[in-house]
């Protein structure tokens, strides 16, 4: 089971401000989503322009790079013409490649000036700060990653709130809005989402419950003795392609 736990004013502000400037550049424009067709994303999108019908519904394109026969984790370059798409949507599938940077620049690329791109994906520990308490929280970073990655051998690495917002704005993106938000998981559900086998589990199990303590206090696992959860964080992060000048 996963349930989105939300907080803070400022939180609400952001996600208000993330659905009015999605929601008003949708009719009519072409959407891109980059996920699985089942995904968050199309159900943001089903969220974002409800009761449209017709010509009035985005001309959503869907391409879906894990379902692909040719899969390849994230390609560099996407098969769309350049600035063809008013809105591109990636579900959580960055974290499958370490080509962020160059991933960035193609969606740029296929983007037109002023469209809006909403990563969604999920996010670790991170800090641009020196010193021993910063190297804990880079640590705790890179053990989630690694825990991860037992779980989805497909995984690459998340990345931090403020990488994520680095590469963006390396990438000629324009930030507009961001917020984070904690997702109860139910360990068992979760593992049984991957064809995992009885060590893999002990592994992953035993990773959570010892976990650092800059680690335990990210993920906050339970354990209730018949089950265990853990919270994950998600970030919605919205920026935008600058508008051509003359």
């Amino acid at each position: 089971m996963e349930t989105a736990e939300r907080s803070g004013t400022n939180e609400e502000q952001d996600v208000t401000a993330v659905l009015e400037l999605l929601t008003s550049a949708a009719p009519g424009n072409r959407v891109l989503l980059i996920g699985d067709e089942d995904g968050g994303g199309r159900m943001l999108a089903a969220h974002l322009w409800p009761g449209l019908g017709g010509n009035d519904l985005p001309d959503i394109t869907v391409h879906n790079p894990v379902h692909s026969a040719a899969w390849s984790p994230w390609k560099s370059t996407l098969p769309y013409p350049s600035s063809f798409f008013d809105v591109i949507l990636c579900d959580h599938v960055a974290s499958k490649s370490d080509l962020y940077s160059d991933s960035l620049a193609d969606l740029s690329r296929i983007t037109s000036p002023g469209g809006l791109l909403l990563i969604i994906d999920n996010l670790i520990p991170g800090t641009r700060l020196r010193g021993k308490k910063a190297r804990q929280i880079r640590e705790a970073g890179s053990y989630i990653n690694a825990w991860t990655r037992l779980w989805c051998p497909d995984h690459q690495r998340y990345l931090d709130l403020e990488t994520w917002q680095q590469y963006l704005v390396d990438n000629s993106w324009t930030l507009l809005s961001w917020l984070t938000h904690r997702v109860a998981i139910d360990f068992d559900t979760w593992c049984a989402r991957q064809p995992l086998d009885a060590l893999d589990r002990i592994r992953l199990r035993a990773m959570l419950v010892q976990a650092p303590e800059k680690v335990s206090g990210f993920l906050t696992p339970l354990d209730t003795g018949d089950r265990m959860s853990f919270y994950l964080t998600e970030g919605f992060i919205l920026a935008a392609k600058p508008s051509e000048t003359l």
